[in-house]
């Protein structure tokens, strides 16, 4: 899926924001990062998006930001939303690494699986394997 430099950014809530003077102050930013923390905790997931989307995602805050809103598109299923969300705290953030494992295990998760395909081969080996010992069988003996 190509997606592009546009869509990342409404993704992850930098298109349309206002200018750098009309930022609330961090503490502000900090304060209610912990009520959106909060709010998620006690599943009012939609309720912690709508106070999320206002904060700045490229801020000091910013990767703070993406995290928790990564972890509440996680919640609900959302995992490329939150896939990019990540992405960008861990741009903003390398040395961290709670990010970087967040990220690793939510790409791991949007990854097909190839058990199906193993299983798959599995079982055809094994239907290959009764159908020799049946016929065998059958065929072998008068």
């Amino acid at each position: 899926m190509r997606v592009t430099h546009e869509q990342y950014e409404r993704m992850i809530g930098l298109v349309g924001r206002g200018s750098s003077s009309s930022r609330p102050a961090p503490g502000k930013i900090q304060d209610t990062l912990n009520a959106v923390a909060r709010m998620a905790r006690k599943g009012c997931l939609g309720e912690a998006e709508r106070m999320i989307a206002g904060l700045p995602v490229d801020g000091p805050l910013g990767p703070a930001t993406l995290d928790l809103k990564a972890r509440i598109c996680a919640q609900q299923g959302r995992l490329i939303e939150a896939q990019f969300c990540w992405m960008e705290a861990v741009r903003q953030s390398p040395g961290n690494e709670t990010y970087r494992r967040s990220l690793d295990y939510v790409t791991r998760s949007l990854r097909p699986s190839r058990f199906p395909l193993v299983l798959y081969f599995v079982l055809m080996a094994l239907c290959a394997i009764l159908v020799a010992i049946v016929f065998g069988t059958v065929g072998g003996r008068p």
